[in-house]
């Protein structure tokens, strides 16, 4: 059993004679007191300074530790009755401690978020190859598939030389080490894709702009209000829900895959001596679906995991498209028809609205 805590507290006991019993402490810088019955006389055996003390030495259920200051003179009072007193005065500095202050009624300012609609639709696209096309790309955001990789990091700026603003994956759930390494490859980079909140202070840290990914949880207006940067709006929300924060940095994850799990531990057991384990693999439930699970690599490995089926969504403003658990055939079906939806559909065959038109219930 943990050792309990005990409050010191220091107690100062009054009995004189023909005089109320008086106890009192300070608590908070306030004085607590109490006074108790007035004593007798005693005629024969008065109260001495050791029986006061081990009466007031038991602190009953009450946590504290008392160091006890006794005045007394010539005064009986029964055990009884100064027992009582005791358990009175120990109650009297337990709701001293313990009570709530006042609420007080205040005005709260929350910030204000006023839309500003983009005047030219923004399209985002995350991948750890750009092996297409990238002239429909405003914003690419580079997930490589190993960190410490110097090689794929200059194939993707070659890929994306005509590319205006290019970002790097920041992943959640960082070690030092990982943010080590992260910070030797972020130079060249307008900005990071921050999977949390607590990321943007990676990106004060290294003078960067943000883009706030699904897995910030950026629901309604008070969330956006008091960020500067990008913002993808969470995946749980419908398009109605959407349409109401429509804005110039406001982006909707509409097409490609949806990121539904990080695992920082290794599902393949960790033997990294004889692992086998390649790019993507996948997990499937009981249903039979197959989930495409991701590693990549920071100082350690780590996986992603996405839905079984790629995201056909539906939205008009700027466009946030997940590339990465795309085979190559839908890659392509994707960045080639994400303007005609109705297309894009036809193509994908198989495909998922997320909650784009139903609510999570």
């Amino acid at each position: 059993m943990p050792e309990k805590k005990l409050l010191p507290i220091s107690v100062d006991i009054k009995i004189i004679a023909e005089k109320p019993i008086l106890a009192k402490t300070v608590i908070k810088g306030e004085t607590v007191e109490i006074l108790g019955e007035i004593t007798q006389t005693s005629k024969t055996k008065p109260l001495t300074n050791d029986m006061i003390k081990n009466v007031f030495a038991k602190a009953d259920k009450f946590p504290f530790q008392p160091t006890i200051t006794v005045e007394t003179q010539d005064a009986f009072v029964a055990v009884s009755t100064l027992n009582q007193f005791r358990r009175d005065f120990y109650a009297k500095i337990y709701e001293k401690l313990t009570k709530l202050p006042e609420r007080t009624q205040g005005e709260l300012e929350l910030p204000n978020y006023l839309a500003q609609h983009p005047k030219k639709n923004k399209i985002a696209v995350i991948d750890s190859q750009f092996d297409f096309d990238t002239s429909k790309i405003d914003i690419a955001i580079f997930a490589p598939s190993n960190y410490k990789d110097k090689k794929s990091f200059d194939n993707f700026f070659l890929n994306t030389n005509a590319v205006k603003e290019k970002y790097l994956y920041v992943p959640a759930f960082l070690t030092e080490k990982d943010i080590e390494i992260l910070g030797n490859r972020v130079d060249k980079f307008d900005g990071i894709f921050c999977e949390n909140l607590a990321t943007k202070n990676l990106a004060t840290k290294w003078g960067k702009k943000v883009f706030y990914g699904t897995g910030a949880n950026i629901f309604n207006k008070i969330d956006i209000a008091d960020k500067n940067g990008y913002i993808c709006l969470s995946n749980e929300l419908t398009t109605r829900e959407s349409e109401v924060m429509d804005g110039e940095n406001i982006f909707v994850n509409a097409f490609g895959g949806i990121a539904v799990m990080d695992i920082i531990y290794c599902p393949f057991g960790k033997k990294c001596a004889n692992c086998k384990a390649k790019e993507w693999s996948k997990l499937t439930d009981e249903s039979g679906r197959e989930f495409p699970l991701r590693r990549y690599i920071l100082d350690e490995c780590r996986f992603q995991l996405f839905n079984c089926l790629p995201l056909a969504g539906s939205w008009n403003g700027n466009i946030l498209i997940n590339l990465l658990s795309l085979n190559q055939k839908q890659k392509s079906i994707v960045m080639e028809n994400f303007e005609n939806e109705k297309r894009l559909k036809e193509l994908l065959g198989k495909y998922t609205t997320g909650h784009s038109v139903k609510p999570v219930n």
